[in-house]
């Protein structure tokens, strides 16, 4: 059993008359850059509690937002060569000698972005609210 929504296309239809697709680009990437920015700092400011040189957590950055396909996206990553720290501190690693070890922010970056997703929702409202 499906559901079949009819006024989605012309929601959409009724957008794109008021507001040229370039306009709405614009405000895409400016949304997602605010809330993709306070995402940012929240996992660097978690990841500069399971510091060793704090470099992981000064490397922590967002790409431009970009359109791929009809999707605008942005993307956190880590500067320089921070990349495979980043993802063995998220994911733990195996040891020489076989056992499984899991760092003390394990997970970290993971948790921010569960536990801030409605704020980051809510600044990407606020942000399309703007004219």
């Amino acid at each position: 059993m499906g559901v079949k929504v009819d006024g989605l296309d012309l929601i959409e239809k009724e957008i794109y008359s008021k507001y040229s697709r370039k306009a709405i680009d614009k405000a895409e990437k400016r949304a997602i850059k605010a809330g993709g920015n306070m995402i940012r700092n929240k996992v660097a400011s978690s990841l500069y509690g399971v510091r060793d040189t704090g470099l992981l957590s000064l490397g922590t950055d967002l790409r431009d937002p970009q359109k791929v396909g009809n999707e605008m996206i942005a993307n956190l990553y880590w500067r320089g060569d921070h990349q495979s720290l980043a993802y063995i501190n998220e994911h733990g690693h195996y040891l020489k000698g076989g056992s499984f070890h899991k760092p003390k922010g394990a997970g970290v970056v993971n948790t921010q972005l569960k536990l801030n997703a409605d704020l980051y929702f809510k600044i990407l409202k606020g942000e399309l609210d703007r004219k």
